[in-house]
């Protein structure tokens, strides 16, 4: 049986600054204007993967190098909540992609060392 690992992760840039901005605020006993400040966005971490595998009596053959991408919603505990396949290689085995996807355990992102919701976007590539 071949196996598909998983090669990048990528965060959408706009979320990513869009969260990390923060607001100005003014303490009116004191007229020095305070700023909160954002440690900013830490990504979700693959910590553990799990095989997608090719069922032998699958017709034809994948190519090495052969890629999938995959988008993941993780919850704040790092769970994949919802996972759609957006590239196929081979849509006969986009749901051994999922089923496998869904058993990857993840660290949680993190904002202002809270950890958060956050969509993903994985680049598999078949490999022997």
């Amino acid at each position: 049986m071949r196996k598909i690992a998983k090669a990048s992760i990528f965060i959408p840039f706009l979320l990513a600054s869009a969260i990390a901005l923060s607001q100005t605020a003014t303490d009116t006993t004191n007229s020095t204007p305070s700023s909160s400040i954002s440690t900013g966005i830490t990504p979700p971490v693959v910590i553990r993967t799990a095989p997608i595998l090719v069922p032998p009596n699958f017709p034809g053959r994948i190519p090495d190098g052969a890629k999938f991408a995959v988008k993941v919603s993780l919850d704040e505990n790092g769970k994949p909540q919802e996972i759609e396949v957006i590239k196929s290689a081979s849509p006969l085995i986009n749901d051994s992609v999922i089923h496998a996807v869904e058993k990857f355990q993840w660290n949680p992102a993190t904002l202002d060392e809270q950890a958060i919701p956050i969509s993903v976007d994985l680049d598999l590539r078949v490999r022997d």
